[in-house]
């Protein structure tokens, strides 16, 4: 966790960090992560795959950008599309809402 601080210091005063990243939220962040990648790895599909799958599941969404650094990435990103989200939805569900406020 202070890797992930450090590393995103300069970003210390930018609101997505602030909601994200201060300490008593970025304890919360983590066991949303860490619940994905459990979920995840059920799944065969990376934390970024479900966060994608999940924003294309919502109602009204029809597509989800995601910042790719490789054409590795770009297939990763890609394939959340074909994910089956059915039977870990509820699950993800309640994951969120153990995280931080991010309104």
């Amino acid at each position: 966790m202070e890797e992930v601080r450090a590393v995103w210091s300069a970003w210390a005063d930018m609101p997505f960090y602030q909601r994200l990243l201060i300490p008593g939220r970025a304890e919360r962040s983590w066991a949303v992560v860490d619940g994905l990648r459990s979920i995840g790895e059920k799944l065969g599909a990376t934390v970024a795959q479900l966060a994608i799958a999940w924003v294309l599941h919502q109602r009204g969404v029809d597509a989800a950008i995601a910042e790719s650094r490789s054409g590795h990435h770009m297939q990763e990103n890609a394939s959340a599309a074909e994910l089956d989200l059915s039977d870990a939805l509820d699950e993800i569900d309640q994951l969120i809402s153990l995280g931080p406020s991010f309104a």
